[in-house]
Order: C-alpha cells, then structure tokens, then sequence
C-alpha cells in the first residue's frame, strides 16, 4: 500500500511539474534558451514578405538602434510555451515576419516567425524543432505593433 501511495505521489508531482513547464511565463531569452542574451545579439535580420499578388519581399539587417527597440518590445512580454508546433498559419497581418537574431560571435542564432496568427514560432541552432509560443497579453496587438516598427524602419532606410 505504500509503494502505491508514494507512486501515484510521485506521477501527481511529475504532472504538477509538466503543467508548470508550460504555464509559468518566461522572459523572451528565457524562451530562446541556450544562454541566449540580448545585450549579445550581433545583428538582428528582418524578411518581411507581403501577402498579396505580387508576393514581394525584403530582407535586410536592421540598423543598431531598430534593433534596439525591437529588442526591449520583445524582452518587455512575457512568454508561454505551447506544447507541439502549428501546422497551420492564419495570416491576418497581411506579412510573414521573419526575424533573425544572431549571438555570441554569430556561431548562435535564433528565428522568430509570426504573421498576427494567435502565436509565433520561435528556432534556434542546436534545436532541430520548431517551439510554437503565445505572448502574455493582446497577442495580436503585439503583433501589429512589431510590424509597425519594422515598416517605418524600412520606410525611412528607402
């Protein structure tokens, strides 16, 4: 009777471990993982592509001080792992948003890819999956607001 009481404890401890893996928050390197640092990041790469006819796209580094900003918006949210990836997107900001942050002497980087779906879809080397996450809050606002930044950095490089 024992050993069965201290197994169902045992499996009751490992759930409560497994639901809180995935409900507690995290902070924007803490999703990233591997030691990821913000202050480190070398260069931050943005592919917008519209969703229209033409299907246009650019890619381009993004100026220090864009870089920047994005950084804190980001690092500001917290984060929720979801568990699994999305096999399907919605896309309802009218762009695929393509960031890439490279690290630590550009031998790390990391990939965050969102289209105003209800999550974005984050990568890193040394991971080979994808990791689907939710922002804390008005996800899709957040969204939007992103995009409104990369815009304008693009509207005033051109």
């Amino acid at each position: 009777m024992k050993k069965k009481n201290l197994l169902c404890l045992v499996l009751v401890a490992a759930a409560v471990l497994i639901l809180l893996y995935f409900l507690l928050p995290r902070s924007f390197a803490q999703v990233i993982g591997g030691g990821f640092d913000p202050a480190r990041v070398d260069q931050v790469d943005v592919l917008l592509t519209k969703i229209d006819e033409t299907g246009d796209h650019t890619s381009t580094p993004l100026q220090e001080e864009v870089s920047r900003a994005l950084l804190e918006k980001l690092n500001r949210r917290r984060y929720f792992l979801l568990p699994g990836t999305k096999p399907f997107w919605e896309i309802t900001l009218g762009y695929e948003v393509h960031l890439g942050f490279s690290y630590n002497d550009c031998t790390e980087y990391a990939s965050l890819f969102f289209c105003g779906d209800s999550e974005m879809d984050l990568q890193r080397t040394g991971r080979p999956h994808h990791r689907a996450i939710r922002v804390s809050g008005d996800n899709a606002a957040f969204q939007r607001e992103l995009l409104e930044l990369l815009l304008t950095a693009e509207q005033e490089e051109g």
